[in-house]
Formats: structure tokens, C-alpha cells, sequence
């Protein structure tokens, strides 16, 4: 799937959760994230979490890999694309090496062409790469009910 980044990308959907949480706030045990008024509302990075996970479970022959494994550090995937790409020295890159590096990337990684990427960090620094969709929060039409449930265990002594 290929985007040209001169046109933008809008995405409309909708998302029904009944008796489920589909962004929990790990600062407030977990519930689900609110507004002030009351509205839920899924972050960005949630999303694209759930876009990703999407692709990569549905992805049958490998031909749209994921660059933002969960658990896997980041700067690995550079170190590996830097060898393949034959560049000698990560910290003194020519700005020819760095775009041969991103466009290697692009071509490699689903993620990275649709939401960009963060490259510009780590030991083997590249380009950052920017693309036409841009992801908001997403707000829920009714407010969330937070209930409480807990599960009581009973052991016999």
C-alpha cells in the first residue's frame, strides 16, 4: 500500500465498545481515559497501535512489515537497514546515505509510510520521515460509565 504524501489521508470510522476499554489509562488504574465532560476518547498512539497490530496479524507473506514492535528497540531495525545499505560509520552519515537509508525503509516497513517516524534518535540517526496522515484523538458520542468489578477468589484452607 502506497501513499503519496501530496494528498491527504482522511480516515472516518466507527468504533462501538460496550462493556470493554479500549484505551485504559495506566495512571488511573487503568480506566477508561475521559474527558472533563465525561466523553471517552482514544489517543493517537493508541490507534495506531491497534493499525499496526491489524496489519501485522493480517499480513499473510511478510509484504508489509511493522517498524514499531511493541518491546523491540527501535534503533535495531536502523542498525541492520544501515549494514544493507553498506553505510561504514552511523555517526558520520552523508545526507546521500540517509536518504537511500529512508527510502530503503519506506519500501520495507507498512508503518513508517503511513504514519512517518521518529529516525533522527538513537546510535545510527537518519532522517525523520513525514507523511500525509495525521491521526487525532478519537471522542466517544455518549459518556463513558466507569464501573468497578472486581473478582472475588475463594480458597479453600
Amino acid at each position: 500500500m502506497n501513499f503519496d504524501p501530496t494528498k491527504p489521508v482522511i480516515w472516518i470510522g466507527y468504533l462501538d465498545c460496550t462493556l470493554g476499554n479500549p484505551n485504559g489509562d495506566p495512571f488511573f488504574d487503568n480506566q477508561p481515559r475521559t474527558l472533563s465532560d465525561g466523553l471517552g476518547f482514544i489517543t493517537p498512539t493508541c490507534w495506531k497501535r491497534k493499525v499496526r497490530n491489524y496489519v501485522e496479524l493480517n499480513n499473510s507473506n511478510d509484504s508489509q512489515q511493522i517498524y514499531a514492535k511493541s518491546g523491540i528497540d527501535l534503533d535495531t531495525f536502523k542498525k541492520d537497514e544501515f549494514s544493507n545499505v553498506g553505510v561504514k560509520d552511523p555517526k558520520k552519515t552523508t545526507d546521500s546515505e540517509k536518504n537511500t537509508l529512508e527510502a530503503s525503509l519506506l519500501e520495507k516497513y507498512f508503518d513508517l509510510r503511513l504514519f512517518g517516524g521518529v529516525l533522527a534518535t538513537g546510535d545510527h540517526p537518519a532522517n525523520n520521515i513525514k507523511t500525509c496522515c495525521v491521526v487525532s484523538p478519537i471522542i466517544s458520542v455518549n459518556q463513558v460509565e466507569a464501573m468497578e468489578l472486581g473478582i472475588t477468589r475463594c480458597f479453600s484452607s
